[in-house]
């Protein structure tokens, strides 16, 4: 089997259907197959990216954990929380205009019995009710404008451009609001960036690499220097 060419075309997913779930079912019979090991232990990573940042040799475990799942879920059914779980950050911003909605669905109790029962996920966050543009106009927070505008920002050495995730913003609006208050409070500029799906959530999940490679968007393509700059702070630049 050639790993790197089926990671790479990935057969489809109705027409792999019956084979992964007749390797699923063999699997709950005790069939013997290494891969199941390597899942369980896999199972313990959090896809902090911690051991990449401190590693002398840079071994990024979330990345070749994410690459194995996706290889391992061509071959068994994948469990309903992935596809959940990596579609929650798309999903958001929608469910954002209908927060009533959303929080009534998943606060209710028997929802919740069902989703720990039959999907595996308990304690789903509820969006914040919190309305974040009086915070951001009592603070004067404002986006930057492009990249190649960060060079001229007013009062540059006490600027912090704020990168969001879809996760803080919907679900712990609060802790966001307070971290602007505390900068601001600090006499820093604070600077709110484009609030753009970073694909980590789908990451930690395998799901398919185009849903991951926004992840590697996200946190590679804005990373742009300040002129005369060689640090990077947040995803962007610090002078």
């Amino acid at each position: 089997m050639d790993v790197l060419e089926l990671s790479r075309n990935p057969p489809g997913f109705f027409r792999s259907f019956w084979q992964r779930w007749r390797n699923t079912r063999a699997a709950r019979q005790q069939a013997p197959d290494f891969s199941h090991e390597v899942y369980e232990a896999m199972a313990g990573c959090l896809s902090c990216k911690a051991c990449a940042g401190q590693c002398p040799i840079k071994v990024n475990v979330p990345d070749f954990r994410a690459r194995f799942l996706q290889l391992y879920h061509q071959r068994y059914l994948r469990p309903l929380r992935h596809y959940l779980i990596g579609s929650l950050e798309f999903s958001m911003p929608w469910f954002a205009h209908v927060p009533w909605l959303y929080n009534g669905i998943m606060g209710n109790g028997w929802v919740q019995r069902m989703m720990e029962k039959h999907v595996g996920m308990v304690d789903s966050p509820l969006i914040s009710r919190m309305a974040l543009q009086p915070v951001l106009q009592r603070w004067q927070v404002a986006p930057p404008h492009q990249p190649h505008w960060l060079h001229s920002l007013p009062r540059r050495a006490r600027s912090v451009i704020l990168v969001r995730d879809s996760f803080t913003r919907y679900f712990e609006t609060e802790q966001l609001a307070d971290f602007i208050e505390l900068a601001a409070r600090l006499d820093l500029r604070v600077w709110l960036a484009p609030l753009h799906a970073n694909g980590k959530a789908a990451s930690g999940a395998g799901l398919p690499a185009r849903l991951r490679g926004a992840w590697h968007v996200a946190t590679s393509a804005p990373c742009r220097r300040w002129p005369g700059s060689t640090s990077r702070w947040w995803g962007w630049t610090r002078p």
